[in-house]
């Protein structure tokens, strides 16, 4: 269990909240597709009904393109002007923050903490002779 009063470096901070907001977005996103199936179908092909469904297919849209905005886009700006948080920021670095924390959520035991492309890639071998 990590100790909660520990120091931790601003890109940490950052790549863990950004894993809370996408994990988030995903959850609102997948919860306005449900509700979206639900209107259809309780619409009864009334026009006003069917219009209030299409309007949350559009919100799940526009969560989906804030996903990729936040997960794709943003790193790659960031790099363009020269950032040090772009490498930070990178995407195999935010799925490694997510998967420590549905580590820690869950139950589930890693060796540190907090993840990094390094510490996840250093567990494959390198020629796969064992396989």
């Amino acid at each position: 269990m990590p100790d909660i009063f520990q120091a931790f470096t601003l890109e940490q901070v950052l790549q863990v909240g950004i894993a809370i907001l996408l994990v988030f977005a995903g959850i609102v996103s997948i919860s306005f597709v449900i509700w979206w199936g639900f209107l259809m179908i309780v619409s009864g092909g009334a026009e006003e009904k069917v219009k209030a469904a299409v309007n949350h297919i559009r919100h799940a849209v526009i969560w989906v393109l804030f996903i990729i905005a936040v997960l794709y886009i943003m790193p790659t700006f960031l790099a363009l002007i020269g950032s040090e948080y772009a490498e930070t920021l990178r995407p195999g670095n935010i799925y490694a923050a997510m998967s420590g924390l549905t580590d820690q959520i869950f139950g589930q035991t890693t060796d540190t903490w907090f993840w990094t492309d390094a510490d996840f890639n250093s567990a494959l071998p390198d020629d796969f002779s064992d396989f």
